[in-house]
């Protein structure tokens, strides 16, 4: 997925998950390749304050998320609006 996107650099720390990180520095988001059942987290997403700063908010989903929800939420978060951090449910609204 992150292959196509190429504001983000992905590695692969462990075998068990994926973390990609946005150019910006500012924006994470890790995979774990060993989520079991389609409840399991299975992506975090998180947003700093900077690129060593503190993390302003996170979310999680499971593996079943659909992946055209996924890219869509990644793509919003190449260029969030200024008021990302304050209202963060609103990136999941304005994603789809």
């Amino acid at each position: 997925m992150f292959d196509q996107e190429r504001q983000w650099e992905r590695y692969r720390p462990f075998d068990e998950s994926t973390i990609a990180s946005h150019e910006s520095l500012t924006v994470r988001v890790e995979f774990d390749h060993e989520a079991r059942h389609r409840t399991d987290t299975a992506w975090t997403i998180a947003e700093y304050d900077g690129p060593f700063g503190e993390r302003l908010w996170h979310a999680t989903v499971t593996a079943g998320t659909p992946v055209p929800l996924i890219r869509a939420m990644l793509q919003y978060l190449d260029a969030p609006p200024l008021t990302t951090a304050g209202h963060p449910d609103n990136v999941f609204r304005d994603a789809i």
